[in-house]
Order: C-alpha cells, then sequence, then structure tokens
C-alpha cells in the first residue's frame, strides 16, 4: 500500500494549526514538570501526522487482518494493562482481551482508572506492576 500523501496534515504542523489548537498533546495528571509538559507538547505537536504514524493508521485494518486467528505461545507470560476510558467507551473490550489470553499459561489483565494514555498518567503503577510481575515470573518454581 503507497503511503498517501500527507499534504494537508504537513500543512496544518507547518502553519502552526497543530500547535494553535493543540493536537499534538499533553499528558494528565501531575506527574510532569512545566518543562517536561513544554517538551511532551512540542514533540507532538512536531511528530503529529508524521509519515510513520501516517503510514501505521492507513494499514490497521490489513494490520488487523493478518493478525485474526493468532494468539500468544502457551508458556509466554504476558500482562495487559487496560484504560477504565477504553473499557467505558468499548463494552467488549475487556472480553476480547481475555479471548487473547486463553490458554496463555501465566498472564495479569490489569484495569487502571484512567484515560487510554496510560504511560502519561500511570507509569508508576505500570512500573510496579511489571516490576511485581517479573519479579514472579523469575522466582523459582516450588
Amino acid at each position: 500500500m503507497p503511503l498517501a500523501d500527507n499534504f494537508w496534515i504537513k500543512l496544518a504542523v507547518n502553519s502552526g494549526v497543530v500547535r494553535w489548537f493543540g493536537l499534538g498533546g499533553e499528558p494528565g495528571g501531575n506527574d510532569y514538570t512545566p518543562a517536561e509538559r513544554q517538551q511532551i507538547r512540542e514533540m507532538g505537536n512536531w511528530n503529529y501526522g508524521n509519515q510513520a504514524v501516517t503510514d501505521e493508521t492507513l494499514r490497521m485494518g490489513e494490520n488487523a487482518r493478518k493478525l485474526q486467528g493468532l494468539s500468544y505461545p502457551k508458556s509466554l507470560p504476558v500482562l495487559y494493562f487496560l484504560a477504565q476510558e477504553s473499557i467505558d467507551q468499548q463494552p467488549d473490550w475487556v472480553g476480547r482481551h481475555e479471548r487473547q489470553l486463553r490458554g496463555v499459561e501465566r498472564h495479569e489483565l490489569v484495569v487502571l482508572k484512567a484515560q487510554h494514555y496510560l504511560h502519561w498518567t500511570e507509569s508508576s503503577v505500570m512500573a510496579e506492576k511489571i516490576k511485581d510481575f517479573l519479579g514472579t515470573a523469575n522466582a523459582p518454581a516450588q
């Protein structure tokens, strides 16, 4: 699939429209300093609609079709983090993920009461949970 010409997105970025409307995004919560927030805004504005993001967006359907019928290897430990916001918007969101975990010997699904971009607002909670999960994964069998 050829990369679509993203002329209009480039125009919005280069003209300042993305910056003006705040389309590049900014994390919620209180985990970032004002300087870090400014840096995140600038990176989001700069990268908004870049070729990689545009290409990934255009290939979503194609990539989803390629994944149909695939599953995780049963011995691969899997830790999922889901945002409550996604669950609220898509009632079967948990069910879809639970079905993906069928047959996986060791897995955990963690729902965090947060918005989609969990890494922006829940990174410390996620880090602790990952450490716990990995620690358990490496513990000797009893």
